[in-house]
């Protein structure tokens, strides 16, 4: 059974922030598809539903949507400074409907 956020008023800030805080906290020698695969995967304790909406935007935001790596090996293709530029100019221009 899929489960799905309901939230539809839920901003990319609301969505975004641990994301993007625990993103925040890995050190330059670690920015790795190694590493920033542990950040991505989903944790046991984490709601599916947010997790995926958070994948998305996170595709979104680096790819433009398209399909391709990983999350985790297109942050550490792409390097720290060009993805956090990415993730701000999205920022600045989406607010995240999830049904």
């Amino acid at each position: 059974m899929t489960k799905y956020l309901s939230d539809n008023s839920l901003t990319y800030t609301a969505l975004m922030s641990d994301f993007l805080s625990r993103l925040s906290s890995v050190p330059d020698d670690q920015w790795t598809t190694e590493h920033l695969h542990e950040i991505v995967e989903i944790k046991p304790d984490e709601d599916r539903a947010r997790w995926t909406a958070e994948m998305r935007v996170a595709r979104l935001a680096l790819t433009g949507g398209e399909p391709g790596p990983s999350v985790a090996e297109t942050m550490a293709v792409l390097g720290r400074d060009r993805v956090q530029e990415r993730f701000q100019n999205v920022e600045e221009r989406l607010v995240v409907h999830v049904v």
